[in-house]
C-alpha cells in the first residue's frame, strides 16, 4: 500500500469515527453525548467549518472508491499461450517476478525496476537497473540481456523479443 493510499486511509478512519460519534450522540447520553456534541459545536459552528468537512468526507471517499477499483500496473493482464494440452494463462506480474530473480542473480545488480509488454511476437522488457559502483556497464548489461532472453523463456514458456536496459544509478 503506498504512502498516500494509507494516509487518505487515516484520514476516513478518523471522520468515520467522528461523524458516528457524533451520530450515536443523537441517541444515546452520557459521556459519548457529551462529546459528540463538543465535537458537533466545534465542527458544525460555521457554515466554513461544515463545508470543509463535508468536502472532505467527499474527496475521501472518491479516493476510496478509486482505491477498490484501481490494478497494478501488471498485476490484471494475464498472457495466454496456447500447449498441445490447452491453454495456460499467466500474469504479467509473475512473468516480472521471474525476470526480477533472474536479474538479482547477475553479479552487480542491486534492484531492478520493470515494465513488461505483450506482442505477437513476445515479450518486450524495459529494465530498470541499480547497479553496484563497481560494476562494469557495458558487460552488465549484456549479461543481463543474455540472462532474460535465455532463462526467462525456458522458465515462463513466453519468449522474449526485446530487453532495454536502463541503469538508472550506482548503489
Amino acid at each position: 500500500m503506498k504512502l498516500l493510499d494509507r494516509i487518505v486511509t487515516l484520514i476516513a478512519a478518523i471522520l468515520i469515527g467522528t461523524l458516528s460519534l457524533m451520530a450515536l450522540s443523537q441517541y444515546v447520553g452520557g459521556y459519548i453525548g457529551a462529546a459528540g456534541d463538543w465535537l458537533y459545536d466545534r465542527l458544525m459552528y460555521s457554515w466554513v467549518t461544515t463545508f470543509l468537512v463535508q468536502i472532505a468526507v467527499i474527496i475521501v471517499m472518491a479516493y476510496l472508491f478509486e482505491m477498490t477499483i484501481r490494478t497494478g500496473k501488471s498485476e490484471g493482464k494475464m498472457l495466454k499461450r496456447t500447449t498441445e494440452t490447452g491453454d495456460i494463462f499467466v500474469s504479467v506480474g509473475t512473468i516480472e517476478s521471474f525476470a526480477r530473480n533472474l536479474a538479482k542473480e547477475v553479479e552487480g545488480v542491486q534492484e531492478v525496476d520493470m515494465r513488461t509488454k505483450s506482442g505477437p511476437e513476445g515479450l518486450d522488457m524495459v529494465l530498470k537497473v541499480a547497479a553496484a559502483k563497481d560494476a562494469v556497464i557495458p558487460e552488465l548489461v549484456s549479461k543481463l540481456e543474455s540472462r532474460i532472453k535465455e532463462a526467462l523463456p525456458a522458465q515462463s514458456g513466453f519468449p522474449v523479443r526485446s530487453v532495454k536496459i536502463h541503469i538508472r544509478s550506482a548503489v
